[in-house]
């Protein structure tokens, strides 16, 4: 590590040990904690909600506050992902799976210990790992350009066809559509505004959480409006399979909709021959 980053490092360091900064840090801590146990709530709801506090602050007590709050919201969706079965965020879906368990076992206490035990590992080991790499990966992220990017975006579709398993052209599309919703915004180099369509809620890119709601609810659509207009007299089967050596049918409606269903129509008693064909 360079001299001057380290004498940066303990210049910052002497800064945030002085006890009006770790009183700020700590409170910082507690809010943090208040805001990640309401799922919804993250970094940037919490940083903007502390912003305004931070006006009559400097600029080292103020990224105290900001840091405090930061570090700890992730950490505290352990408490409604173990005593409720409801994560958060991403990051507390797994502990659903062991946390919750735990908790209807009258375990919650010891669920909470193991959480909160890897999360301050994992903080500390990453924050030193993160300091002691700096000085070794800055000349190799500056020197990455186009051709590199390129590079990795290649990889990553073609892990994706890897392990999309027996259906690598679902995961070749399904890729391709996640780079047709990254495209969308300005870019980042020129400005050059791409499939925005004027929109300026658009400029910032398509928002990763709604564009994912938007995809699970395409397949279930068409299912859900055959099961709300699906009626014996309306519907008739065209076609039977056999799908892995359970028998199918398609039935199909009078405005154009078509299902498929396992042996019968979905939520339909058995159709009357005259309906059939």
């Amino acid at each position: 590590m360079q001299p001057d980053m380290i004498a940066s490092a303990l210049h910052a360091l002497q800064l945030l040990l002085e006890p009006a900064r770790l009183l700020i840090l700590f409170v910082g801590v507690v809010i943090g904690l208040a805001i990640g146990v309401l799922p919804g709530l993250n970094g940037i709801v919490g940083m903007a909600m502390l912003i305004p506090f931070t006006y009559n602050l400097d600029e080292y007590t103020a990224f105290a506050l900001l840091l405090g709050m930061a570090a700890v919201i992730t950490s505290s969706d352990f408490i409604t992902a173990v005593l409720f079965g409801v994560p958060g965020h991403v990051g507390a879906a797994a502990t659903v799976i062991d946390g919750h368990a735990m908790a209807r076992k009258g375990e919650a206490g010891r669920a909470f210990g193991a959480g909160f035990a890897a999360s301050l590992a994992g903080g500390i080991v990453g924050a030193i790992v993160l300091a002691v790499s700096i000085p070794i990966l800055r000349p190799v992220m500056l020197s990455i350009g186009s051709p590199e990017l390129l590079a990795f975006t290649l990889f990553g579709m073609s892990m994706v066809a890897t392990l999309s398993g027996r259906a690598p052209l679902k995961g070749l599309t399904a890729a391709g559509l996640g780079l047709m919703i990254a495209m969308i915004g300005s870019r980042a180099q020129s400005g050059t505004l791409r499939w925005t369509f004027g929109w300026l809620y658009l400029w910032d890119g398509m928002p990763l959480i709604p564009a994912t709601l938007g995809i699970f609810a395409l397949p279930d659509s068409p299912s859900s409006r055959c099961r709300a207009s699906a009626s014996p007299a309306t519907m008739r089967r065209i076609s039977t399979c056999r799908v892995n050596g359970k028998a199918c049918a398609t039935w199909c409606g009078t405005g154009g909709w078509c299902c498929a269903a396992a042996c019968s129509a979905p939520a339909l008693a058995p159709f009357p021959a005259s309906a059939r064909r």
